[in-house]
């Protein structure tokens, strides 16, 4: 990410970890509102697009009807799975959003997204499990305004670059599809050439990703398992009481972790990187197999791990901070887990909502 939009808010968000631990006065929450393209259903089919396939781009519309037609806030992006339980790493994903004319994709990439946003571009990993909706934990909100002249919503995705597992191919099939969503997409878009790639996209099928969107309210989202302790205990992160709002108390839960132990949670602005080092890091050649960093620790606040291996922190969020994210992992003391004596945490994106 290197547009003006993004460095603005990762310096807002910056600012919010001065103050996570000051006292917030009460603020109203909103109800968290999902709305589905194109609905909440687990049926139908699996499909590579957008999010299965390397090299692919694709873009959707979706109805100012289903949105509300006023000017919204879209915090996160939800997808389900299909066939089995799955969590794909992409080295370099772009999600792009836009305000459009057009109700259906055409053959011609400009019209379908006149506006076009890059809301983020970097890693991510994304889970998918059969059955259930989960947030990708977006890294950066997008502000919808729908006009006149274009009142609907392209929604465009590009992968860039998937680190698939070896039991999986380039091309595979995770997500839930509609066969009544329409598409536009090219596959292997990137290896022909990516942004000087001036091949119309491909409208002749209708079997486009099932997604909802999360319009302003708050989240919790987690990806990843943890690297193995001494104890074959797998530290995992977990927040309650529920969606983050501005305003309110999070307690960020931390299991799995060694008895006894201390434990530091880590807070970041970014998921790609800081200074120098480019995350996620791989910490096999550190001495951690198995272990990523995923958040630069910019704040570190430590915790007792108790004899059943939890440990908590509590975290206020101020208000007037609706929109901001913050990445968090937890990293345990364990001398006897690896040469680095750390284990790591899967990593959570806390998206704050009004």
């Amino acid at each position: 990410m290197t547009s003006k939009h993004h460095h603005a808010r990762t310096a807002r968000a910056s600012g919010i970890l001065s103050v996570l631990a000051l006292l917030a006065g009460p603020c109203p929450a909103q109800t968290t509102k999902v709305v589905w393209q194109t609905d909440n259903k687990h049926t139908l089919e699996a499909n590579a697009f957008p999010w299965g396939s390397q090299g692919v781009r694709y873009q959707t519309i979706i109805d100012k009807a289903v949105i509300g037609g006023s000017k919204v806030r879209i915090q996160d992006v939800m997808v389900s799975g299909v066939q089995v339980p799955a969590e794909i790493q992409y080295a370099d994903i772009e999600i792009r959003m836009g305000a459009t004319g057009e109700s259906v994709p055409v053959a011609d990439w400009t019209r379908n997204n006149p506006a076009s946003t890059t809301v983020y571009r970097g890693p991510m990993r994304i889970r998918f499990v059969p059955g259930q909706w989960n947030g990708i934990g977006l890294p950066l909100p997008f502000d919808f305004t729908p006009t006149t002249a274009r009142p609907n919503l392209c929604f465009e995705v590009i992968v860039w670059k998937a680190l698939v597992p070896s039991t999986f191919q380039t091309n595979f099939y995770f997500p839930q599809s509609d066969t009544q969503i329409h598409r536009a997409y090219l596959y292997r878009w990137v290896q022909g050439g990516g942004a000087s790639n001036t091949t119309a996209p491909d409208t002749s099928s209708e079997s486009g990703a099932k997604i909802g969107l999360l319009l302003e309210g708050g989240a919790f989202v987690t990806v990843g398992t943890g690297c193995t302790g001494s104890g074959s205990n797998q530290p995992l992160a977990i927040l309650s009481p529920g969606a983050p709002t501005q305003g309110t108390k999070q307690t960020v839960h931390l299991t799995g972790a060694l008895p006894g132990s201390h434990a530091m949670l880590c807070f970041g602005v970014t998921l790609g990187g800081q200074g120098p080092v480019t995350l996620p890091l791989e910490l096999g050649p550190y001495g951690a197999p198995n272990c990523v960093l995923w958040v630069p620790p910019v704040h570190v606040a430590g915790a007792v791990v108790d004899a059943t291996g939890a440990a908590r922190h509590d975290v206020v969020i101020p208000p007037g901070t609706a929109g901001f994210r913050v990445f968090l992992q937890w990293w345990d003391l364990d001398a006897k887990a690896n040469a680095l004596g750390l284990t790591f945490s899967d990593y959570a994106t806390l998206i704050v909502g009004r």
